[in-house]
């Protein structure tokens, strides 16, 4: 399959070299045996940073540490590092939310466009969930740590609606760009994302009314334009960037808003082209193959609303 893999937080299958281990420690290369001497005594439980010092800048000072070094390969300049220490892997790969575990593909809608675009594309790709601690450095020094990132080439792509533009002109086919003319309303998704975390997250009873009834606007307008668009997708037979970018709000809100405010696409009146619209774009390979558990998106609204 050309989808994406899931490549768990803390599989080392990266490596660092010993000029990039001495880079991070802030200094000349060091030898090959000294990076062995550190592996040894890092699986004696000893420290390795006194066998190192900072030599030609005059003032003896610790460098490196165990942690940041796994065993050398006898034959080998390459070795392990831990995912934060890790280098960008050269496979295209989408760095998301993990789920509560700190593996699993957390419960993003945002990600979930990423993947799904990638996945409409047939781009071979990874998928690392990550929490603040397990995101690699170069992620914090080069976006601040925003995710979804998608690195491709060793080159980070953020913001998920300029990743999907950009995906659009790297991968040509199948096209996913929208016709020329379609309405701003459309490719902005209706304002539901707003409307759906806004009306879920809410816990004051006095507004609830309000926010529903904006919610319902919204798919409403959603529903009127499915109507008026033969093909089943937001602009015809085939699915398009907006699609990319909705149909994982709506799966995202289909499992909360249910849950917590008993309302949900089966209350919107006349729903017959939203429901049909929301079971052929769900049920695509290409979106299934990205979607996450079910549990972590009712755990992680649950948390906001207590928050």
């Amino acid at each position: 399959s050309n989808f994406s893999r899931p490549f768990p937080v803390g599989h080392h299958n990266q490596h660092i070299s010993v000029e990039a281990v001495a880079v991070e420690a802030g200094r000349a290369p060091m030898s090959t045996s000294n990076i062995r001497l550190a592996s040894t005594m890092m699986i004696s439980g000893r420290g390795a940073s006194s066998i190192f010092s900072s030599g030609s800048r005059g003032a003896t000072r610790s460098l490196v540490t165990a942690r940041h070094l796994l065993a050398a390969a006898p034959t080998s300049s390459s070795y392990s590092s831990s995912s934060t220490m890790a280098e960008k892997p050269s496979a295209t790969t989408v760095y998301m939310k993990a789920g509560p575990d700190g593996k699993s593909r957390g419960d993003c809608p945002f990600a979930h466009s990423v993947v799904f675009g990638l996945n409409l594309k047939n781009v071979e790709h990874e998928t690392v969930p990550c929490v603040q601690d397990t995101k690699p450095q170069w992620l914090l020094d080069e976006v601040q740590g925003k995710m979804p990132c998608v690195l491709y080439n060793k080159e980070p792509h953020v913001e998920t609606m300029d990743i999907l533009e950009w995906m659009e002109g790297q991968f040509a086919e199948p096209a996913l760009a929208a016709p020329q003319g379609t309405p701003d309303e459309v490719k902005s998704g209706f304002g539901l994302m707003p409307a759906i975390a806004k009306f879920t997250a809410n816990t004051d009873e006095s507004k609830d009314e309000e926010l529903k009834q904006n919610l319902l606007d919204a798919l409403t307008k959603l529903n009127e334009h499915l109507k008026a668009t033969p093909g089943g997708f937001l602009c015809g037979e085939k699915p398009t960037i907006p699609d990319v970018a909705l149909l994982p709000k709506l799966f995202m809100m289909e499992i909360v808003t249910p849950h917590f405010k008993n309302f949900g696409l089966k209350d919107v009146p006349d729903n017959g082209p939203l429901m049909d619209y929301y079971e052929k774009g769900t049920s695509l390979p290409a979106f299934q193959a990205g979607v996450y558990e079910k549990e972590f998106s009712i755990k992680g609204w649950g948390d906001k609303r207590a928050s």
